[in-house]
């Protein structure tokens, strides 16, 4: 069980709780934007062009599988800047700092769980942690596609999934973009 969270900590990021709006980047954004995609697909004849389809996709897909290392470039970036403002804390809600819950030994040498506040740099770190893994999710999603070809229902909701991964993907990106160009340098 704990492999399993250790292996499943970085989409941690998607459960930080304090930060306002947080939930409308992670999951409504991404969600409206699947929709409007999916719209945009049934409603066209895009679906009948695969030529084109197979070659969008695969440069979409090729593009994300070499986004893990700028991702992890990054995260090393983070963790081993020396920037006081990094180790600030995060400002969150008015009524309390952002957080997210950890497990952890306590002194009797029983799990347990914890509140732990968040620094710009955890945040940072988990965040990149979590597009990392994302990236890596899809990439390996596409390969699996061909399984999932011949049963009509199964690649419905593949489809849906690979599109709202890839919609989060983007835009939890651009918010951190925004956040290291702009946010990051206001006290």
């Amino acid at each position: 069980m704990m492999l399993f969270e250790q292996v499943s900590r970085p989409f941690g990021f998607l459960f930080i709780r304090g930060i306002k709006g947080k939930y409308l980047y992670d999951w409504l954004l991404p969600v409206l934007l699947t929709v409007l995609t999916i719209i945009l697909i049934c409603s066209s004849d895009i679906a009948s062009y695969s030529k084109t389809n197979d070659s969008v996709i695969n440069g979409i897909v090729g593009f994300i599988s070499n986004l893990p290392g700028f991702y992890i470039a990054a995260l090393a970036a983070v963790v081993a800047l020396q920037n006081n403002l990094l180790d600030e804390g995060l400002d969150g809600t008015s009524s309390e700092r952002p957080y997210v819950y950890i497990n952890i030994i306590n002194e009797n040498r029983e799990k347990d769980t914890k509140k732990q506040h968040l620094t710009r740099r955890h945040f940072l770190s988990s965040m990149f942690a979590f597009l990392t893994a994302e990236s890596i999710v899809i990439t390996m999603l596409n390969k699996l596609s061909p399984l999932f070809e011949q049963y009509n229902s199964v690649m419905a909701v593949y489809v849906v999934v690979m599109l709202f991964s890839l919609w989060q993907l983007i835009v939890v990106t651009l918010c951190g973009l925004y956040y290291l160009g702009e946010r990051l340098h206001v006290k």
